[in-house]
């Protein structure tokens, strides 16, 4: 039962929609018939009267692309008759739909044009109300810089007009607005204002009620005393009819003797019929109950068949469904023997692959344990750095096995510190012209990539270095850069393939015998700081390697004067770029260059594990995105 009454109501619920989807459908076809009657007449009024109502039926119906199309049909026709109020209407009205839909750009564009309409036909409060949309939608979008220069001029507009609903609106939307733009003294003040125009508004509703209230209570008060005349007035015309009717009194009770004898008779003949009727009713109601019964057990037979027939019909369509579900289900049952078969086999291959990719992977996993092995060898140790500059540090932390970020040192001139210092722990002194002329060249590089392929351009640059310094090409250090970038291009013949890879580099060669650093910067930069003051020297644009569209790369070199106590850093731009912290940004140059100042006095040892306690607890659980290096070292 509880099926046939859903059944039922579901089928009144259609029925409903149905019938209003009807007679909407109807109202369209009816003002369609009525706009191209108008139009046969070129009543173009008329036809972009009935127009507009189509829109306003196709949105009724949340048809709103229909809407929209008969609001601009509409348009054209208020043109031709120069009806701007029916143009700006409808330009308005598109804008509310399409800001219904959240198609916020639309909607301030449709706005915006009834603006125009609306300025020209100069109702000021109009004009008022349109700056307002306008902001409106603006301020949706999050634009609420522009948003605030529509409610400037509605301001005065409504000022001059002293239309309280109207400031109201403007500094409601001001407050949201300051409040986004992070300026929450005007946006307090903002809402203070909408809190005075609001309250006046109140208080002048609620006189308006009072005022109203009063004129009720007189116009009822008249209203009591017309009553109370005109009942006065009834009272004294049914005593002019007392005083009429007491001349016929005597007259009128003749009469009354003759009529009561005539009612006793008829009183007689009344009490006998009524006894007549009243058997034939009884007969009557005694017929009724019998039939009634009857009926009543028909009835219920009646129903009880219905239902032992609709159960064996169920029953029957039941085992029906049955049979067929027993037959797909046995279909089932041998499809999934054969997928499962299928999916074993599968298994097994699977395995096998698997297998073959664990012996690739540990296969690939040892080549690169052996590359960073190289690698490793490759570079200088932090302590061999400390012995041509004792106060200095290394902190390089690759994203992976392998680096595409390393360091390079070398020592030029008559005899390497390296080479002396081994002379003098076996007892020997060096002859005195080996001890001039000697620079140290300490440089910071960054690879394309990193893991593996930044791990081989790193041993080309390595190498190239070495091949650079060793032919003598070590003037300045932007002729090193200099020769470094044709020597990478060579090296990767990029003028005859598509290979853009590079280096960014920040090189320095530290003459400390004439108290000179020459430093030449690839896209990186060098940062010095000296009486508590931090400079940095930027490299020049362009990498070394990499795309050339020039028509020859030469660096720039950058010479300072050692006379004071001086901390220099050089460093590639993974410890910048690292996301991380509670919003999960990047660290950037402002906060590391505020780091490098803090700590710049302490000993080096201690300004390396400063750095990487900041990195570690910045990055917290985030992936480390790129290779980190930093070298910093005192003079």
């Amino acid at each position: 039962m509880n099926l046939y009454f859903k059944k039922n109501i579901a089928l009144s619920f259609f029925l409903l929609i149905s019938t209003f989807l009807f007679a909407q459908n109807a109202e369209i076809e009816k003002n369609r018939s009525e706009f191209n009657k108008y139009l046969q007449v070129n009543d173009n009024n008329k036809a972009a009267f009935y127009l507009n109502k189509i829109a306003f039926i196709y949105w009724d119906l949340n048809k709103k692309d229909s809407a929209i199309f008969y609001f601009l049909e509409g348009v054209k026709y208020n043109e031709l008759v120069n009806n701007k109020i029916g143009v700006k209407s409808a330009y308005g009205n598109i804008a509310m739909i399409y800001a219904d839909n959240n198609q916020l750009v639309q909607a301030t564009e449709y706005a915006k044009k009834s603006l125009v309409i609306r300025r020209q036909i100069g109702k000021k409060p109009d004009i008022c109300a349109g700056l307002i949309d306008i902001a409106t939608y603006l301020e949706s979008q999050k634009k609420y810089a522009e948003s605030n220069k529509n409610l400037d001029e509605a301001i005065d507009i409504a000022s001059e007009l002293n239309d309280y609903r109207l400031l109201r609106n403007c500094y409601g939307i001001y407050t949201s607005n300051y409040k986004a733009l992070g300026q929450l003294e005007k946006s307090q003040e903002a809402f203070n204002k909408y809190s005075i125009y609001n309250q006046q508004i109140q208080e002048d509703e609620f006189a308006k009620k009072e005022k109203q209230n009063a004129q009720n209570a007189n116009f009822k008060l008249s209203k009591a005393d017309s009553l109370v005349q005109a009942k006065q007035a009834e009272l004294l015309k049914q005593n002019s009819l007392l005083s009429s009717t007491k001349d016929s009194l005597s007259f009128a009770e003749k009469l009354n003797l003759e009529k009561e004898a005539k009612i006793e008779n008829l009183n007689k003949d009344r009490l006998l019929n009524e006894a007549v009727l009243k058997e034939k009713e009884a007969q009557l109601q005694k017929s009724a109950i019998i039939r009634n019964f009857i009926i009543f057990g028909l009835i219920i037979v009646l129903i009880f068949a219905t239902l032992i027939l609709n159960n064996m019909r169920k029953l029957k369509k039941a085992k029906n469904v049955l049979a067929i579900q027993n037959a797909a289900i046995a279909a089932r049952n041998k499809e999934i023997r054969q997928q499962k078969e299928d999916i074993e086999k599968k298994t097994e291959m699977l395995e096998g692959a698997f297998e073959q990719i664990k012996k690739q992977n540990l296969d690939i996993n040892n080549s690169i344990n052996y590359a960073q092995r190289i690698q490793k060898a490759m570079l200088r140790s932090e302590e061999a750095l400390k012995v041509y500059l004792p106060e200095s540090f290394i902190l390089l932390k690759p994203r992976e096995k392998v680096s595409g970020d390393f360091f390079w040192f070398k020592e030029i001139g008559s005899m390497a510190k390296i080479t002396r210092y081994l002379l003098e722990a076996i007892g020997e002194k060096p002859e005195e012209n080996d001890l001039k002329n000697k620079k140290l060249i300490l440089a910071a590089i960054d690879c394309t990539g990193h893991g593996v392929p930044g791990s081989f351009m790193s041993l080309i640059g390595f190498n190239l270095l070495n091949e650079i310094t060793s032919m003598g090409f070590t003037k300045s250090a932007a002729n090193i850069l200099n020769h470094l970038h044709e020597s990478v291009r060579g090296a990767l013949r990029q003028d005859t393939t598509d290979n853009r890879d590079g280096m960014d580099v920040a090189l320095c060669m530290i003459d400390k015998n004439n108290k000179i650093l020459d430093f030449s910067g690839a896209k990186n930069p060098l940062v010095y700081i000296q009486d508590g003051e931090l400079v940095e020297i930027k490299g020049d644009k362009n990498p070394v390697g990499g795309l050339q569209r020039e028509e020859e790369r030469k660096f720039i070199s950058h010479k300072l004067t050692l006379d004071k106590p001086t901390s220099f850093y050089i460093f590639t731009d993974g410890y910048l770029d690292q996301f991380g912290g509670e919003k999960g940004r990047k660290f950037m140059k402002k906060n590391f260059y505020s780091l490098l100042l803090e700590i710049h006095q302490k000993p080096m040892h201690e300004q390396k594990e400063i750095l990487f306690n900041t990195f570690k607890n910045w990055k917290g659980e985030q992936a480390q995105i790129d290779d980190v290096l930093v070298i910093g070292f005192k003079i």
